[in-house]
């Protein structure tokens, strides 16, 4: 009787502070103890002692990792059912955003404005990628189907432009899924398929472009690349790893604007490749010793595209996640702030050509 008594006091005690304190993440913290009593020492009922030390040490903890690494996003208290576990929506210990604000779907069910709404877009997307490939390359310049490998060309430098690009549409695909009321699952596969899908497209429309031509390692570059996506969600140490592009505008940087078109995503003297490491989850996950927002990058470039004097640059710098950087906020920004995790933004770096050693403290901006 004792023990019951105890119990149900415990209980009731907690009930009642969750009535007068009006903290939405106090209110979550509570709730999370107060359902936990029946597991951790304190089930007085089977128990003729209270552990209080195994009580403080599992529930506390547990408590710590759900309301530091879970969504009650925006201080509410949400519902999980039917959504993925928090602890399993995280990108290298940082936290996942969604443009809605709430947990993927573990099971899909389609919600029709908003998959209507994604089709809009990605329609949109897609007609002006195609638009712009043609104006390009293909528009008059048609011959029969043949294959020409043209990694020499840039000195690979744009295979990594495939790569990410393979990437970068299984993410915005994934997203848009995701919206829609698609599972976490299938939207990660789907996204996948899709990005190789759309990158095949425009390698076969090369084919018969009279200045391109098919190429098998353009091709292998966008299969990697959606591979690489699909792989984080299920190998968690990829996820250290993070492709970003960074273009600056040739008049910033003194370079050649001279490619073999007008788009700039053909200008390889303005365009460099990144590979993001998350120096603070690979080493320092359990420490303070790193900041969480501070990455190194490793990148690749080149120098006098569309030239006979072209050479490669490699380079180490810092970089940022943004996710951890930039405050949270309301739904769309956090979302927006980790879509700005694809790209490679201006920070202190050192790079290595044939040229040299040179310190920047913008990369790629030469202000000092």
């Amino acid at each position: 009787m004792k023990s019951n008594f105890l119990y149900d006091k415990c209980r009731g005690l907690i009930a009642f502070i969750l009535i007068l304190y009006p903290n939405p993440n106090a209110l979550a913290q509570g709730m999370v103890i107060y359902s936990a009593l029946p597991h951790y020492g304190l089930k007085l009922k089977n128990n003729s002692e209270m552990n209080y030390e195994n009580f403080y040490s599992k529930t506390f903890h547990s408590l710590d990792e759900s309301v530091s690494e879970s969504y009650l996003v925006n201080s509410k208290i949400e519902n999980y059912t039917g959504r993925i576990n928090p602890k399993s929506y995280l990108n290298a210990g940082s936290k996942r955003f969604t443009l809605t604000g709430e947990l993927p779907l573990s099971e899909t069910k389609i919600i029709p404005l908003n998959a209507l709404a994604t089709t809009g877009v990605s329609l949109s997307f897609g007609v002006a990628l195609h638009i712009n490939q043609n104006v390009a390359w293909w528009e008059r310049k048609y011959r029969s189907f043949y294959i020409s490998e043209d990694g020499a060309n840039a000195l690979y430098a744009d295979k990594f432009g495939h790569f990410i690009g393979a990437y970068a549409t299984g993410y915005f695909v994934r997203e848009g899924l995701i919206f829609s009321g698609v599972s976490w699952d299938e939207s990660i596969l789907y996204g996948s398929i899709t990005a190789l899908l759309t990158q095949t497209y425009i390698e076969v429309k090369d084919g018969f472009a009279k200045n391109t031509g098919f190429s098998p390692s353009d091709l292998a570059a966008d299969f990697l690349g959606a591979c690489f996506f699909y792989s984080q969600h299920y190998v968690p140490f990829l996820q250290n790893f993070s492709p970003k592009w960074q273009y600056t505008p040739p008049g910033l940087i003194n370079v050649s604007q001279k490619s073999p078109t007008n788009t700039f995503l053909d200008n390889y003297n303005a365009i460099t490749s990144w590979w993001s490491v998350n120096i603070h989850n690979l080493f320092f996950a359990n420490e303070s010793i790193w900041p969480k927002w501070l990455d190194i990058g490793f990148g690749y470039g080149i120098n006098g595209y569309y030239s006979n004097n072209m050479t490669s640059s490699f380079l180490i710098g810092l970089d940022v996640n943004m996710v951890e950087l930039l405050p949270d906020g309301f739904p769309f920004w956090n979302w927006f702030k980790q879509s700005l995790n694809l790209i490679k933004f201006p920070m202190p770096a050192v790079e290595f050509s044939s040229s040299g050693t040179k310190f920047y403290v913008f990369y790629p901006l030469a202000i000092l």
